[in-house]
C-alpha cells in the first residue's frame, strides 16, 4: 500500500485523537486539519474540534474542504473570540504545534534563527532566519492535557541539539523539569514526522522513535536527526491504514487528492 508522507502524518494524527476530545488545530497545518476530521469520522465522532476560530461539533455533510473548514462551512457551528479562545485553553485535551526547531526534549522554537555564538538577547536582533512567532502557542503547549508536536520536512536543521530560542516548553532540561517548573498541562505526548511517530518517555523525557512509517530505515531517521534518537528494544513499522481509514481518507477528507501531492 502506497501513502504519500502527508497522508502518514495525517493518519498518525487521527490515530492520537480519542474519542471525546476537543482537539484545536491551527490554520496553517493542512496534514492535522485533515487528521483531526479524519478521527471524528471514524473512531471519534464525539470529539469537538477547533479548527481556527471555528467550532465544529459536526461535520455538515457533504463534508467541506480540510484546508477552509475554518471558513463559511462551519459558520453554522459558530466561531469563538480570541478571548474565548485563550480563556479555554486548560480545556483542551489535544493540540498540535510545529516549529521551525525542536530539540530532544520536545521544546520548539518558532522566532527564528541568529548567530549562535552571540548572547540571546543579541541573538534576537541579529536574526537571519525569521519564523512566525509563537503567537498562541506558548498559552496553549502550557495547558493542553496533551500535544503533540509535527514536523513535515524531517532534516538536521529541524532537529537540533540545541535551540536558536525556546518559545514552547516541552519538557525542558528533561526528567520533572515541567512539573518543577510549575506548567499545568500535561506535556507532548509525542512527535509526529514524514518518517515515524516519536514519543517521550519517563523519566529522561528525550525522544524516542515508536514506530517509523512504510520503508522508513532507523539509519534514515539517524541520519536526518540532529542528535541521537533514542531506538526502541522491539522496532515495528507503523501500522497500515484499515480499509475504512484509507476509504474516508481518500474520497471523503480528502477527494482532491491534495494530501497525495505533498
Amino acid at each position: 500500500m502506497t501513502l504519500s508522507r502527508t497522508e502518514w502524518l495525517t493518519l498518525a494524527i487521527a490515530r492520537l485523537i480519542r474519542d471525546g476530545d476537543r482537539v484545536s488545530i491551527g490554520t496553517n497545518l493542512p496534514a492535522a486539519r485533515a487528521g483531526a476530521m479524519l478521527a471524528k469520522l471514524t473512531h471519534a465522532p464525539h470529539s469537538t474540534l477547533f479548527l481556527g476560530m471555528a467550532e465544529v461539533r459536526t461535520l455538515p455533510s457533504p463534508t467541506p474542504d480540510f484546508l477552509s473548514l475554518s471558513g463559511g462551512a462551519a459558520e453554522a457551528t459558530g466561531h469563538q473570540t480570541l478571548e474565548r479562545f485563550f480563556d479555554h485553553a486548560q480545556d483542551v485535551d489535544f493540540f498540535v504545534v510545529g516549529g521551525m526547531q525542536i530539540d530532544p526534549w520536545g521544546n520548539t522554537n518558532l522566532l527564528g534563527i541568529g548567530p549562535a555564538e552571540l548572547p540571546v538577547a543579541e541573538r534576537f536582533a541579529a536574526r537571519t532566519v525569521f519564523g512566525p512567532g509563537p503567537i498562541g502557542t506558548v498559552t496553549m503547549t502550557a495547558h493542553a492535557r496533551r500535544y503533540v508536536l509535527f514536523a513535515a520536512d524531517h532534516q538536521p536543521r529541524t532537529f537540533v541539539p540545541e535551540l536558536a530560542f525556546r518559545t514552547t516548553v516541552g519538557w525542558g532540561d528533561g526528567g520533572s523539569h515541567r512539573e518543577r517548573l510549575g506548567l499545568p498541562g500535561g506535556g507532548p505526548v509525542a512527535c509526529v514526522t514524514e518518517l515515524g511517530v516519536f514519543d517521550y518517555p519517563w523519566p529522561d523525557r528525550r525522544m524516542r522513535l515508536r514506530a517509523p512509517f512504510q520503508g522508513v530505515t532507523f539509519g534514515q531517521i539517524a541520519e536526518r536527526t540532529g542528535f541521537s534518537v533514542e531506538r526502541p528494544a522491539k522496532l515495528q513499522e507503523y501500522p497500515l491504514p484499515t480499509a475504512r481509514e484509507l476509504q474516508v481518507l481518500r474520497e471523503v477528507v480528502d477527494p482532491r487528492g491534495r494530501l497525495r501531492d505533498r
